[in-house]
């Protein structure tokens, strides 16, 4: 069964993008809590999965309406959603043009339907592999 990815092209969200990490940040963190019974080839792979993640979830921005833009100097952030056995991860990031705001999440977020202001704002986009990306990975938390 092919992974799926929900995104979602929500109106401009304003505040509390300090309080998420940007990817960067993210990928340090995995570092930092990497195993370390783990060898360097595991962890470069636990580091390309999440690039995947991101590579798949601006993929699916394109598909709900992105223009390929990020505002300012302003990364995509990271989002940690709790599961029944392990997180899973979103990616959000604002658009230049207006100001729109783009969630791509590997679980369904029905809140932000309602912040979904136009036809083609919301998509389930299916991509090879299955499961969470953060469930494949090797780290002490």
């Amino acid at each position: 069964m092919p992974r799926q990815l929900y995104a979602y092209h929500i109106s401009p969200m304003d505040f509390g993008w300090s309080l998420m990490s940007t990817t960067q940040q993210f990928m340090r963190t995995l570092l930092d809590y990497a195993s370390p019974e783990i060898s360097p080839k595991r962890v470069a792979s636990n580091l390309a999965d999440f690039g995947r993640f991101c590579e798949e979830a601006l993929e699916a921005g394109d598909k709900v309406g992105w223009e390929g833009d990020f505002r300012g100097s302003e990364t995509p952030r990271v989002m940690v959603l709790p599961g029944e056995v392990h997180p899973y991860l979103a990616l959000i990031w604002k658009q230049d043009n207006n100001g729109s705001t783009f969630v791509v999440s590997e679980v369904p977020m029905p809140w932000l339907d309602e912040l979904v202001g136009w036809e083609g704002g919301k998509a389930v986009v299916e991509f090879p592999g299955s499961g969470s990306v953060i469930a494949g990975l090797d780290f002490n938390i």
